[in-house]
């Protein structure tokens, strides 16, 4: 039995009639005959009766046919997916960043994605909210873009790439208490709260981020001075390396691990503080499989970039 013979009963079920579905086939109508008598012997029972008026299917036929259609669906899947994984090498995506994000992870995201996909044929569109990449991804303008959680719009599908855990930001000549791998979740807190006449630059309250900080703050029970409201995460850190206060940044954010001179980089180690890093798709759009092995793609390069800097810091981001 093969995918031909199938093809064959499943029309002869459809017509109800072998000279009608011998003439649609192109095929004569002892051949089709015979097809249906092979299969029969081959399965051991009578698939169709036969009388005057044409054949219909017996209990066993009507089981072979709900199998059958099943075993076609899952042929042309196979197929589309064959098809999809020959032809990736060729193809557009576009991907939406945010402006505070765009030069943490997109060139060494393309740069790893083009080295192996140079034929693909890449765009790249910003915005300094995630909420706007949300509302791109509905209307079609983006295929992919990396966001945290919490999603705005219902119609976002998402899938994780890291858990993005929040982490105070201090000057390398801080002195600390303790080696930074000692502190738990209750100290970073005393610490924090240590530094409440310190001035501190965060993001403004419309940033996923600015939320999460303030409710940090309000578990603190004091409001924190804070001396500028900055959408860019490097610029609170370069304005920490400068010594001119403090931040709160995630972990995919961290200044080049390769720097000579960097912060001192303190995880608060409490699911609560942390957002979800993830690759973001309109529910509307159909995933393809170039959009696929981006993602594979930007998620190999996160996962390194985070193993690089848990090495260098020298502190656990799993919690």
């Amino acid at each position: 039995m093969d995918f031909r013979e199938i093809r064959y009963l499943l029309l002869l079920a459809k017509t109800g009639n072998i000279s009608k579905t011998a003439e649609l086939l192109r095929i004569s109508q002892p051949s089709l005959s015979q097809y249906l008598r092979k299969t029969e012997r081959e399965l051991g029972c009578e698939l169709f009766y036969r009388g005057s008026k044409g054949v219909s299917p017996t209990l066993a036929g009507e089981e072979y046919i709900r199998c059958a259609r099943g075993m076609l669906a899952q042929q042309m899947e196979l197929r589309q997916k064959l098809n999809e994984i020959s032809n990736i090498r060729r193809g557009r995506l576009t991907f939406g960043v945010t402006t505070q994000r765009g030069g943490h992870l997109v060139p060494s995201v393309i740069s790893a994605f083009k080295q192996k996909y140079p034929d693909i044929e890449l765009k790249i569109k910003e915005s300094l909210s995630t909420d706007d990449l949300e509302e791109m991804a509905i209307e079609g303008d983006v295929d992919i873009f990396v966001s945290n959680l919490p999603f705005v719009h219902s119609e976002i599908s998402y899938r994780l790439l890291i858990d993005d855990c929040l982490c105070l930001v201090l000057p390398p000549t801080f002195s600390l208490p303790c080696g930074v791998s000692e502190f738990s979740f209750e100290r970073v807190l005393e610490l924090i709260e240590s530094l409440r006449n310190e001035h501190f630059i965060l993001p403004p309250a419309n940033m996923k981020m600015g939320r999460l900080i303030k409710r940090l703050f309000a578990l603190l029970g004091f409001e924190p001075r804070v001396l500028l409201e900055s959408y860019s995460a490097d610029t609170a850190q370069f304005m920490v390396l400068g010594g001119v206060g403090i931040t709160l940044v995630q972990r995919s954010v961290f200044l080049d691990y390769r720097m000579k001179e960097k912060p001192i980089y303190i995880p608060i180690d409490d699911p609560r503080f942390c957002m979800p890093l993830v690759a973001g798709f309109s529910d509307r759009e159909y995933v393809s499989g170039v959009t696929n092995v981006f993602y594979e793609e930007m998620s190999l390069v996160l996962r390194e970039k985070t193993k690089a800097y848990g090495d260098e810091y020298e502190f656990n981001f799993q919690f």
